[in-house]
């Protein structure tokens, strides 16, 4: 099986990475050719800078927060906290993200992990 490079055409530049653009909020936990696995946290109140996330991803959320998504386009998006029943964690398949900032407008963290598929594998 052969790996293939999942990075999209990204017009973003490096610099805009999440690791980069926002690193209070974003810690790399492991890192190798092939996987990129983040910590992510947005305390109460704050926003994080505008970033991107270039590879496509799976989400791990075990501390869903109130909040808001701001767009590279200039939109606004307000997302609920998950109600009581919402089984933990909430997980997520994405494709790779455009450039964004979240902004905490709950009274407890949000926390995630975000596992970054650099590559994929395959058959062909």
């Amino acid at each position: 099986m052969a790996a293939k490079d999942a990075t999209v055409s990204w017009p973003w530049p490096d610099s805009m990475d999440a690791i980069s653009a926002a690193p209070k909020n974003h810690k790399i936990l492991y890192e190798d050719e092939r996987v990129r696995i983040l910590d992510v946290t947005v305390e109460p109140g704050e926003k994080e800078n505008m970033h991107h996330h270039r590879w496509p991803s799976v989400l791990i959320i075990d501390s869903p927060a109130k909040k808001k998504e701001y767009t590279w386009d200039g939109k606004v998006i307000s997302t609920d906290r998950p109600s009581a029943e919402t089984p933990i964690p909430i997980i997520i398949r994405m494709g790779p993200a455009k450039p964004h900032a979240i902004e905490n407008v709950d009274t407890n963290s949000l926390h995630l992990y975000r596992i970054e598929l650099k590559k994929l594998e395959s058959t062909n």
